[in-house]
């Protein structure tokens, strides 16, 4: 009754290897820092957001070197994430200036 072979299979693993594929299949698009705080912000393929911290589990932003963040898991894994080139701002509109009289 104790054998290992009895025992429910593992479903943390399948978490674990789904949010490390799902990490590693976003897009960085932004990298916040505050002092020691870091908050990534990532856009998954399905077009939901992810943000990841320094304090979040199982994976946080380790470091960030204004191109290419780096992602710790709990298991001391690691993935890379290059920040991805957004759309360009639009430009703001020339001042209008006054005519004198």
């Amino acid at each position: 009754m104790l054998w290992a072979s009895r025992r429910p299979p593992q479903v943390v693993e399948k978490k674990k290897d789904e949010a490390a594929d799902s990490l590693a299949q976003s897009r960085l698009m932004a990298v916040l820092e505050s002092g020691p705080n870091r908050v990534a912000v990532l856009q998954q393929p399905d077009g939901k957001k992810l943000k990841l911290t320094t304090e979040t589990k199982p994976w946080s932003i380790e470091s960030f070197d204004g191109r290419k963040a780096v992602f710790l898991s709990t298991d001391n894994r690691r993935i890379e994430r290059l920040l991805e080139a957004g759309a360009t701002p639009p430009k703001a509109p020339a001042p209008v200036r006054a005519r004198r009289p």
